[in-house]
């Protein structure tokens, strides 16, 4: 290296021009990755909606048409509306014999409906009283009925095929 190379490049070093850029650049990198960051974070927990709680009682008086009998169900869980899942847990006591069948419908109260996804299907010796667990992944329009109060759930057994006990289910937050 020459003297006047180096003398020129000891001159640019110290000149306010090199020192600004010297400061300032890094100080304006470092506040753009923060904004960046920090934008990127709320954009992905704006969008999150709280769970709804899930809940429900059954009776036979609420059979379209209604039944006669000591039958009666519940049901608790929780609904979340971002992957629209319905996760529940139900009881029955007091049926005329073991729940042969049940699951959701979609139907106002007092209003028979049609069924909405897979059957409980019950298999082996279930006494009058017992409970059951699951999911369901709801559609858009599904979700929306849950959310009006126009889903039900019942149970289903060999002296009432067509229902012996039946609950709206209601969501609240």
């Amino acid at each position: 290296m020459t003297i006047d190379t180096h003398v020129k490049q000891t001159y640019f070093m110290k000149t306010p021009k090199f020192y600004r850029l010297s400061v300032l650049m890094p100080i304006a990198i470092i506040l753009t990755c923060l904004a960046f960051f920090c934008s990127c974070k709320a954009d992905e927990t704006d969008n999150v909606l709280p769970n709804y709680d899930v809940s429900g009682t059954a009776r036979g008086s609420q059979v379209v048409p209604a039944v006669s009998g000591t039958g009666n169900a519940s049901i608790a869980g929780s609904y979340n509306p971002n992957n629209r899942l319905l996760t529940f847990t139900s009881s029955w006591a007091g049926l005329s014999g073991q729940p042969t069948g049940g699951g959701f419908y979609t139907g106002a109260a007092g209003v028979a409906g049609a069924n909405l996804g897979t059957s409980w299907v019950f298999n082996g010796n279930l006494a009058t009283s017992g409970s059951t667990s699951g999911s369901l992944t709801l559609t858009a329009q599904e979700a929306e009925e849950l959310l009006l109060g126009r889903l039900y759930f019942t149970y289903l057994t060999a002296f009432n095929p067509g229902g012996e006990v039946r609950g709206q289910v209601i969501t609240s937050r």
